[in-house]
């Protein structure tokens, strides 16, 4: 599967040269592959033969294409279906991207993203008193003057977009996802924007294998001369892997929550979803992963993230576009306002949720004869799918530490099994080990970090077929936790920041 996601500035690209090195040379395909082209990308679809591609269009260069602007302001949604109307009746454009719209746009493999406006801009369009317009184009209604929150709405249209795009692949058992970023025509901060968002999306998704290339073409000049050819230039190829998504983007959460000069402020936003949120990005960082599937299991964590889904989701709905002016600075303005609720790095919260929402250990039930306090259709997690598990999403150290406590836990069975039946707790076997009685039930952060989650005093075990089965409990018999157990055991974690 190959993707290709171009950034296009300003219409005004001239016809020049381009010689691109393949990924894969072949006989049929001889490297480097060399064509003529206004848009840099169409060298890359061509030689690669991608199999989609998504432009990206920043809104705010391209507004006055639309020749019916409601002065009073319009949704976004309807404007955007307005512009992309006038970049294909744009005899100009329509050209520059026809490759494009021929290609991959009708036979439904291509799509056009109008990205909200960012930075400055000189309009040619006229109001009513026959004035040009111009001004800022990206302020939030409730935070006109915060720089970051421009760039930040910005990086959320563009992350959940690619997140939905990603989303929608389909690949085979072990199928690599090639992805070529071109940043070639981006402009101002765009490029580093998308990469970031693209990247944050491409964690959430969870490939078993994404290669992603960026590609940056030779300076143009004003005058090309004649023969003169540009090399579209690989900057950045980077594989990333389950355990690169879940490391890297549960610690840029955390360093997020921990180093941002606006934490407090961002922490009572995020608490407006859920108050335990920076807990459990100490529990992930950890390597938490029976904990995790508890609450996936209990639904707590699709319930977080459902209504940030919403919200990014009806984006193009709940934002506005309007004309304002001020006759005391004789300026009119295009802005923005956005109706739903929103707060900044909403794209970070999503994509760190989606990515936990992914991780489920596997159940097995219990069935047939059973004794004691093992009752039939008895539920437990297999030590085997931990591992499995660990070893897909955990860095090194969590890893070997989960590991190693596996070894212990199955070295602690063999040797102490003395024909119990049913679960039995962790904490009991080693009371007996050590004839010593403990009555606890309760875990404690250091424990449960020191142990990869596997705390002596919830956890219980299960010998059934092979494996080994095991399960958190809160309770003297060894049954299984529910929702609120699950949620207590979250809460001993210290929040990031703290």
């Amino acid at each position: 599967m190959k993707l290709l996601i171009s950034l296009l500035g300003n219409f005004r690209y001239k016809e020049v040269s381009y010689s691109y090195t393949l990924t894969k040379p072949s006989p049929e395909n001889e490297s480097p592959y060399k064509d003529k082209s206004q848009i840099s990308s169409h060298i890359i679809a061509k030689a690669e033969n991608v199999d989609r591609w998504i432009l990206l269009v920043p809104f705010t260069i391209y507004h006055e294409h639309i020749k019916d602007f409601n002065i009073s302001g319009n949704s976004y949604d309807y404007y955007i279906k307005k512009l992309k109307e006038a970049l294909h009746f744009n005899e100009n454009i329509s050209k520059q991207i026809s490759y494009f719209i021929k290609n991959f746009e009708n036979e439904e493999k291509g799509t056009i993203y109008i990205i909200p406006g960012f930075g400055t801009f000189k309009s040619n369009y006229k109001d009513s008193k026959n004035e040009s317009v111009k001004g800022v184009i990206a302020s939030y209604s409730w935070e006109k003057k915060n720089e970051k929150y421009k760039i930040t709405m910005m990086r959320d249209y563009i992350y959940i977009k690619l997140y939905n795009e990603l989303r929608s692949i389909n690949v085979k058992e072990g199928e690599e996802v090639e992805i070529f970023l071109d940043i070639t025509h981006g402009i101002n901060y765009y490029s580093i924007i998308t990469y970031d968002a693209l990247l944050n999306a491409i964690y959430s998704r969870v490939f078993n294998k994404v290669i992603l290339r960026v590609y940056n073409s030779d300076p143009v000049n004003t005058e090309p001369m004649d023969g003169e050819v540009f090399n579209l230039n690989n900057i950045i190829t980077t594989i990333i892997q389950p355990k690169d998504c879940y490391n890297l983007l549960v610690k840029n959460f955390n360093l997020n929550s921990k180093e941002n000069q606006d934490t407090q402020k961002m922490e009572i936003e995020y608490k407006k979803i859920h108050d335990d949120i920076f807990k459990l990005g100490s529990a992930a960082e950890a390597g938490q992963f029976i904990l995790i599937h508890y609450l996936n299991k209990f639904n707590y964590l699709n319930e977080i993230f459902k209504p940030i889904d919403s919200v990014l989701q009806k984006f193009d709905c709940d934002l506005k576009v309007k004309l304002y002016a001020d006759e005391k600075e004789n300026l009119r303005e295009f802005k923005y306002s956005y109706d739903n609720e929103y707060f900044r790095n909403l794209y970070m919260l999503h994509s760190f949720l989606n990515l936990l929402k992914s991780i489920n250990l596997k159940e097995e039930k219990i069935c047939g004869e059973v004794a004691n306090n093992c009752l039939a259709e008895d539920t437990g997690i297999r030590i085997t799918s931990l591992k499995d598990v660990a070893q897909k999403y955990g860095g090194k150290l969590i890893r070997d530490l989960i590991r190693n406590e596996i070894d212990q836990l199955e070295k602690t069975e063999k040797e102490y099994n003395k024909g119990w039946s049913g679960f039995i707790r962790l904490r009991d076997i080693l009371d007996k080990c050590n004839q010593v009685k403990s009555s606890s039930y309760l875990p404690n952060e250091r424990n449960m970090i020191a142990h990869g989650g596997l705390e002596r005093n919830i956890t219980c075990i299960f010998k059934y077929d092979d494996d080994i089965l095991i399960r958190y409990s809160s309770s003297e018999t060894c049954s299984e936790i529910d929702r609120e157990g699950a949620l207590e055991i979250l809460k001993i974690f210290s929040k990031k920041g703290d």
